[in-house]
């Protein structure tokens, strides 16, 4: 049982670990045939690659939490649901805008993956074989990276842009029938901490307020939402009492007091065992942010 989990949750993660980067190197190549055909300026274009990785970005810490209340295997498979749906959806847009907000809604799905399927392959793995099958994962996600300009390129010329979206529509369910059908168990091992809802959304808010913020500069709107974003979302701020936290205060008061999600020195680790690293950050950022 043990070896069959181990076997499935590395493979699931492999594939969603390559489908990520995949996308946004391939979709990268095709941006100029999709902006001749939807007649799209430079700034529109723009943000079809952007609001996929901002997407992700947005829900993959209150992701990571809320699959260690509710289970990371639920969450996985959510994730990997609406990224091969909104990746289907992406194949049938009819305009720019449209293509954009499935591009957000699968953006969703990769952070999901992203934050629960690390989590899952260290919770699997015994400590002596984790590092090896954490490297095999960050093996995958660039090669994703790699190949996605080249695979990319060859799909858009012979098959249309659309093929990028199809191509990886099938592989997303094959992972998910592994998840629901091959991975047995559950893990959720902060069933009785409460999710931070207030600092999620206000991370939720700063992101985009930041992206859109430094794109509209140097007008008064763009130097407003940059400096809102920014102070919401500093790393750790400083409240009156002196204590640090991110916008989920509460959250990580509790955490402080329990020890779980700050080092040694009492600096913050947010959502900490989001990556089934307890006491380490979480492994999906770096991952993430290399793309």
């Amino acid at each position: 049982m043990d070896r069959t989990n181990q076997r499935v949750a590395l493979s699931t993660a492999i594939l969603a670990s390559f489908m990520t980067p995949f996308m946004i190197s391939s979709v990268n190549i095709a941006l100029p045939v999709i902006g001749n055909e939807y007649s799209l300026n430079a700034g529109t274009l723009g943000w079809i690659a952007t609001s996929y990785l901002l997407a992700a970005a947005m829900v993959l810490m209150p992701a990571g939490k809320l699959a260690d209340i509710v289970g990371r295997k639920k969450f996985y498979a959510i994730g990997l649901g609406l990224y091969s749906g909104a990746s289907f959806l992406c194949t049938l847009a009819a305009s720019g805008p449209s293509l954009i907000l499935f591009r957000i809604f699968q953006g969703f799905g990769a952070g999901v993956m992203f934050a629960t399927g690390l989590a899952i392959v260290t919770s699997v793995f015994p400590i002596e074989k984790r590092g090896m099958a954490l490297g095999i994962v960050a093996g995958a996600t660039y090669l994703g990276l790699s190949v996605g300009p080249v695979v990319g390129g060859l799909l858009t010329h012979y098959l249309g842009w659309q093929s990028i979206f199809w191509s990886t529509a099938p592989v997303g369910l094959i992972a998910l029938a592994l998840v629901l059908l091959g991975l047995k168990g559950e893990w959720a091992e902060a069933r009785r901490e409460s999710f931070d809802l207030a600092g999620s959304i206000i991370l939720a808010i700063s992101l985009p307020a930041m992206i859109y913020g430094t794109s509209s500069l140097p007008s008064p709107l763009g130097i407003l939402l940059l400096a809102a974003g920014s102070r919401y979302r500093t790393g750790c701020s400083t409240d009156h009492d002196g204590s640090g936290f991110t916008p989920g205060r509460q959250a990580f008061r509790q955490d402080r007091s329990s020890g779980a999600g700050f080092d040694r020195h009492g600096s913050c680790r947010p959502w900490a065992r989001s990556a089934g690293l307890p006491g380490q950050p979480n492994s999906g950022w770096p991952s993430l942010w290399s793309l």
